[in-house]
């Protein structure tokens, strides 16, 4: 059976309760392959999903995105012992060395991604989303919100 299709992947500058920039990507068997645009995304549901259109993509979203389906891939063939033929038996420790350190780096990637307040606030102004949403933003990093911004 053959899995084709479109879906968002590449989560980077994230801000809790507030958006993310993604990249839709068309895949194939859910393995992300070529970026066709990138969102600025401020709600996911089953349906889809609610967000503007970048003028370009982000590539950072995509490097993160090819990156982790690396690491996902890479980390389950060390664990799987699938890397035999490489001269990697899955008996020996440092095939699940590799497994555990490309674990670690993809959970990693996720902290990685997230937005500092700074970068959070650019995305905020260069998109003109208003003061709604610098108060999202001084809220999710435990700022004090100003009143003149609600």
């Amino acid at each position: 059976m053959l899995v084709y299709g479109k879906r968002l992947y590449g989560v980077v500058d994230k801000v809790p309760g507030g958006f993310s920039v993604q990249t839709l990507f068309g895949h194939l068997w859910f393995l992300p392959l070529v970026p066709i645009e990138s969102w600025l995304v401020f709600e996911k549901t089953r349906e889809g999903w609610r967000g503007i259109k970048l003028e370009s993509i982000s590539w950072r979203s995509v490097l993160f995105c090819w990156g982790r389906a690396a690491l996902a891939i890479a980390g389950a063939m060390c664990a799987l012992g699938m890397l035999e033929g490489f001269g990697i038996d899955s008996s020996r420790p440092v095939s699940w060395g590799i497994a555990l350190a490309c674990f670690g780096a993809l959970a990693w990637s996720y902290r990685a991604s997230r937005a500092t307040y700074e970068r959070a606030i650019a995305v905020v102004r260069e998109h003109r989303l208003g003061p709604q949403f610098e108060a999202t933003v001084e809220a999710s990093f435990g700022r004090a919100v100003s009143p003149a911004i609600l």
